[in-house]
């Protein structure tokens, strides 16, 4: 297949020439050249006092074409900085030299813990280059961005939750399967908002003392990130999770 050359710059995020390197594991379900989460997507907010950690997957593709040339391999694409991280956050390859060959498949974290004063939004910049028949072809990715959300805005509860929640893989018809360990009955609210932080779905749930396997049915929703929060009525108990559908 014909791969135009700019493509293959945003394929390729995953890089960065730095001496400490990510353990993580590239998405096992992800085949085709490409970043993810993708561009229409975007990265999943952050939550100011908790912890971030995005796992990125990147397919990079073994050759591009550059017109009138024929198709050529590409040799391996890297970043050579990034611009506009929250003070405190890393971005982590998980290859120590910072650059994947074509045709293979990596991945990245960006961690970090935001403090309260970074409540906003970060436009990213990535600095890749990528390296072709011996000659390197520098691009930038900007269509990134990380939105951090007032936890305060969430009801996150500081303190502690007192039930907990566990969220499972998304069933093919869509449902979300939350599995809720409580200690007492009580009424839990259920929302779920997208990345721009607009409430899409909200349910009231009646939850019995003890462990309770649940499915949410939202609706037909477009792909992308999400969070879920539910919090039981009378307390200020409240957990947010990120859920990618």
């Amino acid at each position: 297949m014909k791969r135009i050359l700019p493509l293959i710059f945003l394929f390729s995020l995953m890089t960065v020439i730095e001496t400490s390197y990510a353990q993580c594991t590239p998405d096992p379900y992800v085949t085709k050249p490409g970043i993810y989460p993708d561009s229409a997507s975007g990265f999943p907010p952050a939550v100011a006092t908790y912890p971030y950690n995005l796992t990125i997957t990147v397919v990079v593709p073994a050759d591009t074409l550059i017109p009138p040339l024929p198709l050529l391999p590409i040799d391996s694409i890297g970043v050579t900085g990034v611009e506009g991280l929250p003070e405190g956050f890393q971005f982590l390859p998980s290859r120590p030299s910072g650059f994947w060959p074509g045709g293979t498949k990596g991945c990245a974290l960006i961690t970090g813990t935001p403090t309260k004063a970074q409540v906003g939004e970060y436009p990213l910049v990535f600095h890749v280059v990528g390296y072709i028949s011996n000659l390197p072809f520098p691009y930038d990715v900007t269509f990134y961005s990380i939105k951090v959300l007032d936890s305060t805005h969430y009801g996150i509860d500081d303190s502690g939750d007192k039930f907990s929640l566990e969220v499972s893989q998304l069933s093919p018809n869509g449902q979300i399967k939350l599995f809720i360990s409580n200690p007492t009955s009580g009424n839990f609210l259920f929302q779920l908002y997208n990345i721009n932080g607009l409430m899409v779905y909200s349910e009231t749930l009646n939850i019995t003392a003890g462990e309770s396997h649940l499915s949410i049915e939202p609706g037909k929703l477009s792909k992308g990130i999400y969070l879920i929060s539910l919090s039981k009525a009378g307390t200020s108990q409240k957990i947010v999770r990120r859920i990618l559908l």
